[in-house]
């Protein structure tokens, strides 16, 4: 339901031509029912008008094999948030009652289809058209309706928020699903839809959940109490409790949505899209944010370098004949004495070869502490 929010001041007053455009029907039949400016992928099965999405995502020689379908009619978005509320719109409202973002989204779902490897391309796409929702209803709790009236600081914020935080968290799902908790009270029906399974083994439908709240949650979304109460209402204690971790967000998470985000940039006329490309250099971003230098091994200096590939010619040139003799006479030693005379007749060479300057100084190595082990084993017997 559109409802405009009462304010100590009276009503608040639509801004600018942001409202007007989604109540005023200003995008065009034509805009809507061919792709102006936008090339086609051969994947892309549907008409341009159609909200249900049909792709191909079959192998090259026989693309249609396999397809996969879309259907931006059955999507809702949630359009509320905690705190001071900004938007025009309240709660979950149908995604098609944004026809600029219905298309917006299928402008990016072509160009996954031109983008990504057949090896990648569902999975891609997937995660594309989530992130993508995302954005937009980070945009509708704010109060921006067209893609060109977004600022240029809004996608940054996001990303900021979600470096410390988890994606859960940034969307406010523990408070969409307390709202929803208090409507499945007042009527029980709606529960049903959102647990499958018999009575003494139910789990949630995520899909339906999903669809309820107007944000696209995973099983990591769903805290422990959300599960209990929801347990409680159908009158069954089964749904499975799991660990309650809300981890900051992964760099994948950041990379991905940076990449469908920027999909969302520089549409051809008369198309809605952002202005400017938001993440212009996402890895480097990504790089910056992600690094940890003080656990990375520091560079060494070239000094450094130098003594380094000096002592590891020295190993090889010069000690090399020593090693091996001291390696074939530890060798013929073991066939002839037991472990403990072998490795002392080896040490008496080796301190030879030391004397006489053949080998290194030895500091502590293991081969001296393997001695001493032995000594102090064979004095004990």
């Amino acid at each position: 339901m559109n409802k405009k929010i009462e304010s100590s001041q009276g009503s608040r007053k639509p801004e600018s031509s942001r409202h007007t455009y989604i109540n005023s029907e200003q995008e065009s039949d034509s805009i809507l029912s061919s792709p102006q400016g936008i090339y086609l992928s051969d994947r892309y099965l549907s008409t341009w008008s159609s909200n249900q999405i049909h792709i191909a995502i079959g192998h090259h020689q026989n693309p249609n094999s396999k397809t996969r379908i879309f259907d931006l009619d059955a999507m809702t978005i949630q359009c509320s948030r905690s705190g001071i509320y900004r938007g025009v719109y309240q709660g979950v409202q149908p995604f098609n009652r944004f026809p600029n973002f219905v298309t917006a989204l299928k402008i990016a779902i072509n160009a996954c289809l031109l983008k990504y490897h057949l090896g990648t391309l569902e999975a891609e796409i997937g995660i594309v058209v989530k992130r993508v929702h995302m954005f937009f209803a980070y945009l509708l709790q704010r109060g921006i309706y067209r893609l060109c009236d977004c600022p240029t600081d809004v996608p940054q914020e996001l990303l900021n928020n979600l470096k410390n935080n988890s994606s859960s968290s940034v969307m406010e799902i523990d408070f969409h699903l307390n709202n929803l908790l208090l409507e499945l009270r007042e009527d029980i029906s709606k529960t049903k839809l959102l647990s499958n399974g018999s009575n003494n083994s139910k789990y949630i439908n995520y899909e339906h959940l999903s669809k309820y709240l107007g944000l696209a949650v995973r099983h990591t979304d769903i805290p422990n109490w959300f599960r209990n109460s929801l347990g409680e209402i159908l009158g069954s204690t089964s749904f499975t409790n799991l660990k309650d971790v809300r981890e900051k967000t992964s760099q994948a998470y950041m990379k991905n949505l940076m990449s469908a985000i920027n999909l969302l940039a520089l549409h051809p006329l008369p198309h809605d899209s952002l202005p400017f490309i938001p993440f212009p250099n996402a890895n480097r971003l990504l790089k910056d944010d992600y690094s940890s230098p003080t656990s990375q091994t520091q560079n060494i200096s070239t000094k450094q370098h130098a003594a380094l590939l000096a002592t590891l010619l020295d190993w090889i040139l010069d000690y090399a004949p020593y090693i091996l003799e001291l390696y074939k006479l530890g060798c013929e030693q073991l066939e002839a004495r037991n472990e403990q005379a072998a490795l002392e007749v080896v040490m008496q060479r080796h301190s030879a070869l030391v004397d006489e300057g053949k080998l290194p100084e030895p500091k502590i190595t293991q081969l001296h502490n393997y001695t001493i082990r032995h000594h102090q084993i064979h004095s004990n017997i």
